[in-house]
């Protein structure tokens, strides 16, 4: 079993796959569930409030700002609508993989076509936070969301360079 796995790329990428597939998932499961305050941290990165305008630090950026009440929880069950889709999209190439490792342990070109799809899916969401953050400057006062986007296109480009 060893000498299939290491000559064998199609395992290592599902079970790679059924990693990212999963916490896509959980993702979509956390911000309908605690919509609040994820509608908070969008609040916050649209309304810029965490600038201190006192600093100097980003304050030329303060020009971007939006407060329209209703934005943020729009913008959430927008974003949460796309990742139901990502992780329809991702599940079904999951089973996809699934038949195919069954039937003959080895991925086809359409499979691994489905893989690259969900990869580009998944990874378009995390172009879209960053990018949106970016403009807002979210960088200055919640590093830790950009690690996170940042972490969601590095993983993607992993699974798109292994899915060669």
């Amino acid at each position: 079993m060893n000498i299939i796995l290491i000559k064998n790329k199609s395992l290592p990428l599902f079970i790679y796959l059924l990693g990212i597939t999963l916490w896509m998932t959980l993702i979509t499961i956390n911000n309908i569930n605690d919509s609040g305050t994820n509608t908070l941290f969008i609040k916050q990165m649209l309304t810029m409030s965490l600038f201190d305008k006192d600093s100097g630090i980003g304050t030329d950026l303060l020009w971007r700002s939006i407060d329209f009440s209703w934005l943020p929880a729009t913008m959430l069950w927008g974003v949460v609508i796309y990742e139901v889709i990502i992780d329809i999209v991702m599940w079904k190439t999951i089973f996809k993989c699934m038949s195919q490792l069954k039937k003959n342990n080895v991925f086809d070109e359409s499979t691994r076509m489905s893989i690259n799809i969900s990869l580009t899916f998944f990874m378009g969401l995390f172009l879209i936070f960053i990018s949106g953050g970016m403009w807002f400057g979210y960088w200055m006062h919640q590093g830790p969301f950009q690690m996170v986007h940042l972490t969601g296109i590095i993983l993607c480009m992993l699974g798109l360079i292994y899915n060669k």
